[in-house]
């Protein structure tokens, strides 16, 4: 008998892919990757040392985990990674974001997708 939830996972995964991805460039140093990605977004809270509290968003990027990966070796998204994203005649580069309580990422249970945390660094207008 089959996996029903991973067949349905890797479906819905093909599926956003090829309907609701557009494309991104994943930058590590001077080496670029480019890939398909959905954008999202992820709510946060942090609290701070002195009892203040922050709320955020960040800009999530949902991407396969087997694209990311730099002379055939996959990378684990990290802090000073960035993500270029065309839209609406405006770059924009979004830098990879660790969350107060979590990773840089999230993966979905079978590590066959990743959902990168960023937040906005840089618009230009093309």
């Amino acid at each position: 008998m089959s996996d029903l939830l991973a067949t349905a996972a890797a479906w819905l995964s093909d599926v956003l892919a090829e309907h609701v991805s557009q494309s991104v460039v994943y930058w590590r140093g001077a080496t670029a990757i480019s890939l398909s990605a959905t954008v999202g977004r992820t709510d946060y809270t942090l609290e701070r040392s002195d009892g203040t509290v922050e709320t955020g968003v960040s800009v999530d990027f949902l991407v396969d985990r087997a694209a990311l990966a730099v002379d055939g070796q996959l990378i684990t998204p990290a802090r000073g990674d960035r993500i270029e994203w065309t839209d609406d005649d405006q770059r924009r580069t979004y830098q990879v974001l660790v969350l107060p309580s979590a990773q840089a990422y999230q993966a979905d249970p079978r590590h066959k997708r990743l959902r990168i945390h960023t937040k906005l660094e840089i618009v230009q207008a093309l």
